[in-house]
């Protein structure tokens, strides 16, 4: 899925930010206190709203509160993607109330659309896990980077715009599934390697297990030994 553009009407600082999203990297830059993380919550928000269950958790209702805008005014707004296949739709949300009037529209055909993918509680339309394949937590941490993560990505304190963009093309490249699962395995033979060790290693906790078992084996057997002397019945030899 890839955004197309992105209307907010308000949430938190914002106020009537427009903006159309082109192919390519977009970074929003500005001072701190300026809206950048908020802008983040919102399309989070918008994706797939503060509710995830049929009855409102206190944590979601204090966010929703949260973020209501600084200024009094309208709270929602609207965003449009395209999926892989080209087809394209718009969300639309509404935040002022916790019940959170929600409608998905086919831009293609100009139809309402919302009905097919549910309608819960809040909000709740089941349109965003369809066509993105994933759950809010997931999409979170997969699509949001903060600005403090891509500094101990690159290992530095201070960062150039360009190392910026790089870092996010790579992390953006990295998520393919193909190079993510190799990662994913490579990750997981380091980490036997480490904790675990290989048949050669001395000092692995894999190989000084086994010499424990080992050693543990030998002293049963002694043990074994010693209790069949003294099972033996005594034999009596009389002349």
């Amino acid at each position: 899925m890839r955004l197309t553009r992105i209307e907010i009407d308000g949430f938190g600082c914002l106020r009537d930010f427009r903006e159309d999203v082109t192919p390519g990297l977009h970074l929003f830059c500005g001072p701190n206190e300026s809206g950048k993380s908020t802008l983040q919550r919102a399309i989070l928000a918008l994706l797939y709203g503060f509710y995830q269950g049929k009855k409102a958790k206190k944590s979601e209702n204090e966010a929703l509160e949260r973020d209501r805008p600084w200024d009094g005014g309208p709270y929602g707004g609207r965003l449009e993607y395209e999926l892989a296949d080209g087809s394209r739709f718009r969300v639309e949300r509404e935040f002022t109330t916790s019940d959170v009037p929600t409608s998905i529209r086919d831009l293609d055909t100009g139809r309402d659309v919302t009905d097919e993918f549910g309608r819960g509680p809040h909000g709740n339309v089941g349109f965003a896990r369809k066509h993105i394949g994933m759950t809010k937590t997931v999409f979170e941490a997969c699509a949001f980077v903060s600005q403090g993560e891509l500094f101990a990505i690159v290992d530095e304190e201070f960062v150039s715009p360009q190392e910026i963009g790089e870092t996010i093309v790579s992390l953006a490249d990295s998520a393919r599934r193909d190079i993510s699962a190799q990662k994913a395995h490579d990750r997981l033979d380091d980490v036997l390697r480490e904790s675990v060790g290989t048949a050669r290693a001395r000092v692995k906790p894999l190989p000084t297990a086994r010499r424990q078992a080992r050693q543990l084996e030998g002293e049963l057997e002694k043990i074994d030994a010693v209790r069949q002397c003294w099972l033996t019945p005594l034999q009596l030899v009389v002349d």
